[in-house]
């Protein structure tokens, strides 16, 4: 799972809906809906500025460390 999923993970577990989202951080909707579906990589200040919005840490959105012996 990479950033932009569990940015979306993360939205829907606060009850907040990507389209508020992308109000409250001036992200265009499509571009934000995009990328949560698709997985897609995020640029550093986009992910800043979402995480700011949702509360969390920015190191809370990065995805988890794969384990090394799989």
């Amino acid at each position: 799972m990479g950033v932009a999923s569990k940015i979306g993970e993360i939205a829907k577990s606060k009850g907040i809906a990507l389209k508020e989202l992308s109000r409250q951080t001036d992200i265009p909707y499509t571009t934000l809906y995009n990328a949560v579906k698709r997985d897609s990589k995020m640029e550093f200040e986009t992910v800043k500025k979402i995480a700011d919005v949702l509360g969390v840490c920015l190191l809370y959105t990065s995805p988890s460390p794969r384990d090394p012996k799989t």
